[in-house]
């Protein structure tokens, strides 16, 4: 269970880095062509529909990193502050 979460969280998280780039490389920069006044409008357009392309995404992406945080582990990795220390512990010299 905890792979198959996991590749869904990568996905999701791949697809929300392709259109993050997408709309900075493309959008912002046609964004700053638009006449002052429809400036206000055309944010609010595009924001609305960039939330609709995102939010499936961006659900997957909340419940499998919460499903991550409940149970505690990835693919047999402790996810304890504890370990997180003791691991620290080891690398200091």
């Amino acid at each position: 269970m905890a792979e198959v979460v996991l590749i869904a969280n990568f996905v999701a998280t791949a697809v929300m880095t392709g259109v993050i780039w997408f709309v900075q490389w493309v959008h912002y920069p046609l964004l700053a062509t638009v006449p002052v006044d429809r400036a206000v409008e055309t944010a609010v357009v595009h924001q609305h529909r960039t939330g609709q392309v995102l939010a499936l995404p961006m659900a997957v992406e909340g419940v499998t990193t919460l499903w991550f945080g409940i149970h505690g582990r990835i693919l047999s990795i402790p996810l304890d502050f504890k370990s997180f220390q003791s691991g620290v512990r080891k690398l200091r010299p």
